[in-house]
């Protein structure tokens, strides 16, 4: 539990980064009264210093627990700051009169704040900007350098140690490639075809994958993988790095934010973690 905890923390570091400016940006342009007293409830003010511990713990407690919503957290936080670059003017300048009617505040961020969600969080926006999307974490674990290594290259030699829901199979004789059919919670399933360009297990591999039947223009219909070991003592350290092309924008940032990279590997390492091999011992 205590692990699980400590890294989907680690995950969240730059979500947490973000949303703490953005909460000091509100409150500097409300001279202290939004983290003063967000809510009417005669709080005392805050400085800039003691709003680590105000919002942060609120805002932790909230993407700890509700993890399907995490990205909506920057998408409220952004359009209150903007709200508030807005309300910094007075409402007879020019942002006001080219309105075409009487604009209600409330009404005002509604707008915006769909805006915002719509260029974040849909396909709206993908299609500018296409270009790769380099993603890089570290995942560490208790679990042997091999039985790390197997669970997360999952050759169809190491079947037996990946999670139940790919099937894995030699592509030819030579064993340089494999297909896994990744069956998803929906009842769809993606296969995906890897090709070893190089491998020194467990120090360090690059593969690169293609989805099998999937448009090229589409999001990580191929891309490379790479992982390097480094350490095993005390606790074994893996570096991955992962290309994936045709990626907006879009998702390039909220990758990023999300470090989405290093949250697929955590999930792995966890059931690794919880599934050892049965009648087998790792050097």
């Amino acid at each position: 539990m205590l692990t699980t905890i400590r890294r989907r923390l680690w995950r969240e570091r730059r979500r947490i980064l973000l949303l703490t400016a953005m909460f000091l940006g509100i409150d500097l342009l409300k001279g202290g009264s939004f983290i003063a007293d967000p809510l009417g409830l005669g709080l005392p003010h805050l400085s800039g210093i003691e709003v680590t511990s105000y919002w942060l713990p609120l805002t932790l407690v909230a993407i700890l627990t509700l993890q399907f919503l995490r990205s909506s957290a920057e998408v409220f936080v952004l359009s209150q700051l903007i709200m508030q670059v807005i309300d910094g003017w007075d409402q007879q300048t020019l942002f006001w009169q080219i309105l075409p009617f009487q604009l209600d505040r409330t009404l005002a961020w509604g707008i915006i704040l769909g805006l915002i969600y719509a260029g974040y969080q849909t396909a709206l926006t993908d299609r500018f900007h296409i270009r790769p999307v380099r993603l890089t974490a570290r995942v560490k674990s208790t679990a042997a350098p091999l039985r790390l290594w197997d669970g997360l290259i999952g050759s169809p030699d190491s079947k037996d140690r990946v999670q139940p829901n790919l099937e894995l199979s030699w592509a030819g004789a030579d064993k340089t490639s494999w297909k896994v059919i990744s069956r998803q919670r929906n009842g769809a399933s993606i296969t995906y075809n890897f090709k070893v360009e190089e491998m020194d297990r467990p120090k360090t591999a690059t593969l690169t994958w293609e989805v099998e039947g999937a448009d090229p223009d589409y999001y990580a219909a191929t891309g490379t993988v790479s992982l390097r070991t480094i350490r095993t003592e005390p606790d074994t350290v893996i570096a991955v790095t992962e290309t994936a092309n045709n990626a907006s924008l879009r998702l390039r940032l909220l990758r990023w934010i999300d470090d989405e990279l290093g949250r697929r590997m955590d999930g792995q390492v966890a059931w690794i973690e919880k599934n050892p091999p049965v009648a087998e011992v790792f050097s």
